[in-house]
């Protein structure tokens, strides 16, 4: 997991310094216009799924981690690791 740090430098956000908290569609909405990214093309991961059914709502890719194995699984399905 440490090789994908350098491909996440600027890529993560925190939804507090967005001016709001998840799963409020803004938040996800503020995210993409500050990475500049389309939802469509955009993969979220949180540990509960309320904020992932949010994410979904907006629009975005999204899955339930809870580890680092959980997270290699998404990774994998999305053809990201």
């Amino acid at each position: 997991m440490p090789a994908l740090f350098p491909l996440l430098r600027g890529r993560v956000l925190c939804s507090g310094a967005l001016g709001g908290r998840k799963p409020d569609a803004r938040v996800y909405a503020r995210a993409l216009a500050q990475l500049g990214a389309r939802a469509a093309h955009t993969l979220f991961v949180d540990d509960l799924f309320v904020n992932v059914r949010g994410a979904r709502a907006a629009g975005l890719e999204a899955d339930t981690v809870r580890d680092a194995r959980g997270l290699r699984r998404v990774l994998k399905r999305y053809g990201l690791a």
